[in-house]
């Protein structure tokens, strides 16, 4: 059973943990909202909230995620009870994931048009008001933000950085494993092989033993002497060079248990190496080798790189509905309530609103109609009033002259 990968430090883990918590609001909107209510006051009851309400629900989700040691959809499914149906919190965080996602790539999209507007010198056009009501605006930095942050640097991001992490996590992760069953090994069966009395049946039944555990972790496995000699290998085909290994130490390059060499020039191609020291009576008799080529390892990695790179154009398919879905639910119908605003200011009120929503959108078109009817209505009653005092003021005038 390979192990999981874990912190190293008390301090990865405080940071970790903090890059997960700290948001924009944290470093923003926190310090004027503790001046706007109090300052001290509001510090103190933030703190009491914290201790309150903050506390028990960070020791209950360490708990979960230690005793599940899985991922949030996972975690709810291997502690729940039978019958129970936990496990569709797990799936609601994931939609908790998604929608936090769609939030902040518009967040991002207003950091980039302000980046902008520093970048051309126009810090005096800065209000926010102005710029989260033009909806042209909002929808081309949010374009902008799913094009530039998940469609480009996302894949170059997975594609070099990404890869060489998971590459050094599958490597790790399985010279671990071969180490860890070449101890079992050597504790329970080829320490023997190095006793006086060492016989044939001895030598088969160790060569039993790593013939099968070559097959389970799907790798060769050689029994080695100090000297490097090869005294037994679990598949007698392999296609190595010599029976004996130049150069052959102890300490290996790489100065850890493992190397991704060709071994002491033992084969054409890089592999992954894994060196166990065999000791009997206190003294070390020997090593065990096992061996996999990296291109294995790197057809491991290959796949777990599919999976993200399935995941992200899984994300952007969101990013790309959410961004259709805000361009029809909220821009379109912000467009022809500007232009009915711009023909309104030109003296056009018969210009109607078609419209059949139910939401604010909706009322506030009927509103608008409503206004230019009220506006038509009162311009008509004061052409006829201009009219009428114009009328009344000629008669008189009139009756003089003739």
């Amino acid at each position: 059973m390979q192990n999981r990968e874990r912190l190293g430090s008390r301090l990865g883990f405080i940071m970790l943990s903090a890059g997960c918590a700290i948001g924009c609001g944290n470093v923003w909107k926190f310090p004027w909202m503790c001046g706007q209510n109090g300052g001290g006051s509001f510090m103190l009851l933030y703190i009491i909230c914290l201790v309150v309400l903050g506390l028990p629900a960070m020791t209950m989700e360490f708990s979960v995620g230690r005793a599940a040691q899985a991922s949030p959809i996972r975690m709810y499914q291997k502690l729940e009870k039978p019958g129970c149906k936990w496990g569709i919190f797990g799936i609601a965080s994931l939609i908790g994931n998604i929608a936090l996602m769609a939030f902040y790539t518009v967040v991002t999209g207003w950091i980039i048009y302000y980046f902008i507007k520093f970048l051309t010198g126009q810090n005096a056009d800065f209000g926010f008001t102005q710029m989260i009501t033009n909806p042209t605006v909002n929808v081309v930095f949010l374009l902008v933000t799913v094009v530039v942050a998940f469609a480009i640097l996302s894949f170059v991001g997975i594609s070099t950085l990404t890869s060489r992490l998971m590459l050094d996590n599958a490597t790790r992760t399985r010279a671990s494993s071969f180490y860890q069953e070449g101890v079992y090994l050597s504790n329970q069966y080829v320490e023997t092989y190095f006793d006086e009395e060492t016989t044939k049946g001895t030598v088969s039944r160790i060569q039993t033993q790593l013939s099968s555990l070559s097959v389970y972790l799907n790798a060769h496995i050689w029994l080695v002497s100090r000297e490097g000699e090869i005294m037994i290998d679990s598949t007698p085909s392999s296609s190595y060079t010599y029976q004996v290994i130049p150069g052959f130490t102890s300490v290996l390059p790489s100065g850890t248990y493992y190397t991704t060499d060709n071994f002491f020039g033992m084969f054409k191609e890089n592999t992954l190496s894994v060196l166990i020291p065999v000791t009997h009576n206190y003294h070390v008799r020997g090593y065990i080798v096992i061996y996999t080529p990296m291109s294995s390892v790197i057809h491991q990695k290959e796949g777990y790189l599919m999976a993200v790179y399935i995941t992200m154009i899984y994300l952007m398919v969101l990013g790309l509905l959410f961004a259709i879905a805000n361009w029809l639910i909220v821009y379109r119908p912000l467009r022809k309530l500007k232009k009915a605003s711009a023909e309104y200011a030109a003296g056009n009120f018969d210009y109607p609103i078609v419209t059949d929503r139910t939401d604010e959108l909706g009322s506030l078109a009927r509103t608008m109609n409503f206004m230019a009817s009220s506006l038509k209505d009162s311009d008509e009653d004061q052409r006829k009033m201009i009219s009428n005092i114009s009328h009344d003021f000629r008669s008189p005038l009139h009756q003089r002259l003739y």
